[in-house]
């Protein structure tokens, strides 16, 4: 928030639910996911010797609970220092939480179609120019190195599936680039 003015009442206290939410959200998560995954049918996900399936959502889940306390201890504070009822219309002070929950959203819907290399492509190309970047020449290299390096870090080295596009003209060339880095990765 701008350190200038203070926010507007109801719109701190919003964003402290909106916090709180974040922080006892993926705290519940994080400690439900070892049965959430025995229902989607996997069984070993109270093995300890390897990593389980449940590794890596228990992680990501416990990082927000944790990013979601120190985002509530920020907006408690701001909250309190709200000085009246009036501030600047909310559209304009969430333009970019709305901008990357349409992003989600939209994301959510293109991993089936484009999987996770295409969908993940447009997105950060998306949300680079949503967030004001102009420049292709650095928009570009982070939308296109960006899906490379997750997809080789969890497909290859961690052995984790991620969505593969139904489209062959996109599904092929990203195939033949994983082999092709797995193969650098292990000359090198």
């Amino acid at each position: 928030m701008d350190s200038g003015r203070a926010p507007s009442r109801p719109l701190a206290l919003l964003e402290v639910a909106v916090a709180a939410l974040f922080a006892l959200g993926g705290a519940a998560l994080a400690v439900g996911m070892p049965g959430l995954v025995i229902e989607g049918g996997i069984r070993q996900a109270h093995e300890f010797i390897n990593l389980s399936p449940v590794f890596f959502p228990r992680l990501a889940f416990g990082v927000l609970a944790v990013l979601g306390l120190a985002y509530l201890g920020r907006a408690a504070r701001e909250w309190r220092r709200t000085l009246s009822w009036e501030g600047e219309p909310w559209a304009s002070k969430y333009r970019n939480v709305l901008m990357i929950l349409s992003f989600i959203v939209i994301y959510a819907l293109l991993l089936r179609w484009l999987g996770f290399g295409g969908a993940t492509f447009l997105a950060v190309g998306g949300v680079t120019i949503g967030l004001g970047s102009r420049r292709w020449w650095q928009i570009l290299p982070l939308a296109v190195f960006a899906p490379v390096v997750i997809r080789f870090v969890f497909e290859r080295l961690l052995l984790i599936s991620l969505p593969r596009a139904e489209f062959e003209f996109l599904a092929v060339p990203e195939e033949a680039l994983m082999k092709l880095l797995l193969r650098a990765f292990f000359l090198a």
